[in-house]
C-alpha cells in the first residue's frame, strides 16, 4: 500500500498516484500476500474511500500495475459498486 496522506510532523511524500512510475517500485521487497489490499482503501462505516491510498499489484506475467479505488457505492449510496483506476507501470 502507498499512502500519500501526510500527518502533522511527517515528511512529505514525493509521489502521488499520477506521478508514481515503475522506477518507484521496490521490486526486491515486493510482497506476495493477496490479502494486502484488504479494507485499507475504504472507511467501512462511512462507506467512502480513503484519499491518498493506492496499491502496486503484480500479475502472473510479472507486470506491475498501480491501482486506486475511487468509490465504494453507487449514486444511491448502495455498497458493492466499487470504482477504480489502474495503469500498467512500464520499465
Amino acid at each position: 500500500m502507498i499512502n500519500t496522506v501526510v500527518e502533522e510532523g511527517e515528511e512529505p511524500v514525493e509521489y502521488t498516484y499520477d506521478n508514481f512510475t515503475f522506477a518507484d517500485v521496490d521490486t526486491e521487497s515486493f510482497g506476495t500476500d493477496q490479502r494486502a489490499i484488504g479494507s485499507s482503501w475504504r472507511d467501512v462505516f462511512d462507506g467512502i474511500t480513503v484519499d491518498g491510498v493506492f496499491y502496486i499489484v503484480k500479475d502472473t506475467d510479472g507486470n506491475f500495475y498501480k491501482l486506486q479505488f475511487l468509490a465504494l457505492t453507487n449514486a444511491a449510496g448502495e455498497r458493492g459498486y466499487p470504482e477504480f483506476v489502474y495503469s500498467l507501470l512500464q520499465e
